[in-house]
């Protein structure tokens, strides 16, 4: 059975992002381990691939109150396992998604933070941007809260939306 690393939220970049001076503040990421049968992260992968349209539609109508678009997205590890990290989306078609890397991957020793490469869209596990300083998606994160250190949780809480999904405006 092979392992699985999924790294939290990704605050240092997302304090940075929002608040630059809370960023040397922020402490470093939590990595979670898991195995690749864990459903609770299972179901949260697959609510969020449910509404990866939605993300791709918002990222696509570059609006000036969502940025910080982000996909999580699995690469091989140098031990025969994945590892979940976060990638800033500069672009994306149909069969390629164009990213910067957030942070340097525990068990991917080829990739360094702020690389710039290209992702088959089908490795995407979750995705995350920021509207009114608060970060919608982020449904893994949400689920392994009950799993990380009380101070990453209430961070990650303090930077997450009420809910995953914006409320829709009729």
């Amino acid at each position: 059975m092979s392992r699985t690393f999924i790294s939290t939220l990704g605050l240092v970049v997302a304090l940075s992002a929002m608040a630059p001076s809370m960023a040397a503040c922020a402490p470093r990421d939590e990595v979670l381990w898991t195995d690749g049968e864990d459903a609770v992260m299972k179901a949260a992968t697959a609510e969020s691939l449910r509404s990866l349209p939605d993300f791709w539609a918002k990222f696509d109508a570059h609006e000036p109150t969502r940025t910080n678009f982000y996909v999580k997205v699995g690469l091989p590890t140098d031990h025969g396992g994945v590892e979940h990290v976060w990638v800033e989306v500069l672009s994306h078609s149909g069969a390629m998604i164009m990213g910067r890397l957030d942070n340097d991957p525990e068990d991917v020793r080829a990739m360094k933070a702020g690389a710039e490469f290209r992702v088959d869209p089908a490795r995407i596990s979750d995705w995350m941007y920021a509207k009114d300083e608060k970060f919608y998606g982020a449904f893994t994160t949400r689920a392994m809260a009950p799993r990380i250190s009380a101070a990453q949780r209430k961070e990650a809480e303090a930077l997450l939306a009420p809910t995953p999904l914006e409320p829709s405006v009729h």
